[in-house]
């Protein structure tokens, strides 16, 4: 029998080294030790509100569940799971999540969805892509029996969402010279435009953390960190990772963030060569990789500011010339599948990668 266990003291070191076993060349698929010890700590401010709990059966199966009252769609609450792991085998998965169905229920959940770990700041999603080239840093990977094993367990796609892989520069190019001949006509007068630097990063913090509940807020599956876990995370090396050649924050007439595109080199490369995460930044990529991937990563704007496209629009005229210098190919990451952005992308692709959440109602 599998033992669902509500998770009151540290997750066991064999709850990480599962992904070790199931990614043995995929260095940066397996878990981080640190990450998972402080997520699943009393530091992690989920807990104030949220229950959490886990189960492993060693170099099998691995699960872990989450509930929170900010967890709610479509009226009806919602438990996540997340970090799972396994094996191809069909009866071992249909006995876990029968238990994982169980403690949900008895917390008062109507859905289960995932795979989410904690919440959409961490890692979420399956891919689904049958023909997996092009992978990137931070691109959910799992074996292809994953959404199969899913759907045999009563899982059903929730939510679907697409990156669009670019290799033909002159697609950009041509685009950029369109709509740089008609940039008069659209209003760009009343917005300001900066490259991000970590200095500049570092110095809006907090408005960065404020103006990501509000842009994000909708997204489905999105759940509020605290600043202190935001600043934890996005704080320290993060601002040095972002490309900064090509990485845009948009400011109104009143000097505040109203929109902004994150973009990074594809540092997969590195974590090959083993060079520790905190040195990631341009210049290191730029000496150590030959042909550069841009990622086109997060681009967010507040309402009032998102009519037609136009911003969107605005801040990538101001990026695109230095992409196209920068770098030789593109990806488009993990856009919800249909929205303006993920369109735009489209027009650009030469291949497209796909991923999923799934549901099952309890």
């Amino acid at each position: 029998m599998i033992d669902i266990k509500i998770n009151d003291t540290k997750i066991p070191k064999s709850f990480v080294h599962l992904s070790k076993h199931i990614y043995p060349e995929q260095i940066f698929s397996q878990d981080n030790q640190e990450e998972i010890d402080f997520l699943f700590s009393e530091h992690n401010q989920f807990f104030k509100t949220g229950k959490a709990a886990y189960s492993i059966i060693d170099e099998k199966i691995r699960v872990a569940l989450f509930i929170d009252k900010t967890n709610i769609y479509q009226n009806k609450k919602v438990a996540y799971f997340g970090y799972w792991e396994t094996i191809n085998e069909v009866a071992l998965n249909k006995e876990l999540f029968a238990k994982c169905e169980k403690w949900a229920k008895e917390k008062g959940a109507e859905l289960l969805v995932g795979p989410i770990n904690f919440n959409t700041y961490n890692k979420y999603r399956l891919n689904t892509t049958i023909n997996n080239h092009s992978i990137f840093l931070n691109e959910p990977q799992n074996p292809n029996y994953y959404p199969a094993l899913l759907e045999k367990c009563g899982f059903k796609i929730l939510n679907e969402y697409v990156s669009y892989v670019v290799e033909t520069k002159t697609k950009i190019e041509k685009w950029f010279e369109i709509y740089e001949k008609k940039k008069d006509l659209l209003k760009f007068d009343d917005y300001h435009f900066e490259l991000i630097t970590p200095e500049l990063w570092l110095e809006n913090i907090e408005e960065i953390h404020k103006k990501s509940e509000i842009v994000f807020g909708d997204n489905f599956a999105y759940s509020p960190v605290d600043f202190n876990t935001f600043k934890a995370k996005y704080g320290t090396f993060f601002p040095y990772m972002i490309c900064s050649k090509t990485s845009l924050f948009a400011f109104d007439s009143n000097k505040k963030i109203i929109g902004t595109i994150i973009n990074f080199p594809n540092y997969l490369s590195l974590i090959q060569q083993k060079m520790p995460i905190t040195n990631f930044n341009y210049k290191a990529y730029s000496e150590n990789v030959k042909s550069k991937t841009l990622l086109l990563k997060t681009v967010g704007m507040v309402k009032e500011h998102s009519h037609m496209g136009y911003l969107l629009i605005a801040m990538l005229l101001k990026i695109i010339p230095n992409a196209l210098e920068y770098y030789d190919d593109y990806v488009f990451c993990l856009m919800q599948k249909g929205n303006y952005p993920s369109m735009l992308g489209k027009e650009f692709s030469d291949f497209t990668k796909t991923y999923a959440l799934y549901v099952k109602e309890l």
